[in-house]
């Protein structure tokens, strides 16, 4: 502390009112917690302070009742400063509204973002995104499952954040698999680049036709690619089976449907069938396997539980 502002504290204590001098301390000392952008000068404000300095040598009661008027009112002032640091920081503060789309069990939705992207939503899906972006990263959170056409944005990445990790890109088209009760995430690539960041914290690239599952409880990462686009099978509508086994059929349906379908044996799991199918009612699906392979048949043995029994292969 200066001499000058050490001159300055003797002087507050030096009168009968140094009650109030000791409240405008510990007031000041609460208040310029607050951040301000231009700190004030203390040297410059007691160069002005002692210029005004009659009140101080005023004798008699005059004196020290003007001086109690004047801390009095340096500390009104300080009240007030300190509540309109409090009710800007408190009020005013900067702050983005989020959006959330959902959708149930039996609709999908496609909707766009605030930067132009296109989101195509699968059921039982929840996208959280910000009204509208700010910053460096666009960011997004999504519960369930989505396919992304993000709009090229070199300044901005975008980022997928689900409960199993994060997708980071650029501009691309791309599907996330990441269902809480799955404890899993899924990412295939349709077009472009994409980097996959696991809740492990590694980082995987993925170029078109990339397919990265990442199972949370093991911590285990599969990479493979994929020639067809059955896990978008939601999203297009179509399923396309050339020279695939019926195991495949039968995986892609479960995925697709939500439902379990057990296979009796394995000769029948690695018969190859060739059909293309609309993405209807679950029984449609079946009817078209079992016209392709005469010899087989599909059993209902629960609500969404199924056999596969039957032969294929000649």
């Amino acid at each position: 502390m200066s001499d000058k502002l050490k001159g300055l504290k003797q002087w507050l204590h030096a009168g009968n009112d140094a009650q109030h001098a000791e409240q405008l301390e510990e007031l000041w000392a609460v208040t310029s917690s607050y951040k301000r952008r231009t700190l004030p000068n203390p040297e410059t404000a007691f160069v002005e302070f002692s210029k005004k300095q009659t009140i101080g040598k005023t004798s008699g009661n005059g004196g020290v009742l003007l001086r109690m008027t004047m801390l009095r009112a340096a500390a009104a002032v300080l009240v007030l400063i300190g509540a309109g640091f409090l009710l800007k920081s408190v009020f005013f503060a900067p702050d983005v509204a989020m959006l959330t789309v959902a959708t149930d069990a039996q609709t999908t939705k496609v909707f766009s973002l605030p930067d132009g992207s296109v989101i195509s939503l699968n059921r039982n899906s929840q996208l959280i995104y910000p009204e509208k972006f700010s910053g460096d990263i666009r960011t997004v959170q999504l519960i369930g499952e989505g396919f992304f056409e993000v709009s090229a944005d070199k300044a901005h990445p975008f980022i997928v954040e689900t409960q199993a990790g994060k997708v980071r890109v650029l501009g691309t088209k791309f599907n996330v698999r990441a269902f809480p009760d799955e404890q899993s995430l899924e990412v295939f690539v349709k077009e472009g680049r994409v980097a996959v960041i696991p809740a492990d914290g590694k980082s995987y690239e993925l170029d078109p036709g990339a397919f990265l599952q990442y199972d949370q409880a093991s911590a285990r990462i599969g990479l493979t690619r994929k020639s067809n686009d059955n896990d978008l099978a939601w999203k297009t509508g179509k399923l396309s089976f050339q020279n695939a086994p019926v195991s495949e059929v039968v995986k892609a349906v479960e995925r697709l449907y939500g439902v379990k379908a057990t296979i009796e044996h394995e000769d029948l799991a690695n018969c190859p069938v060739y059909f293309n199918v609309s993405v209807g009612k679950l029984q449609d699906v079946w009817s078209v396997l079992e016209t392709t392979c005469e010899g087989v048949d599909v059993e209902i043995t629960g609500q969404e539980s199924f056999l596969i029994h039957g032969h294929c292969c000649q």
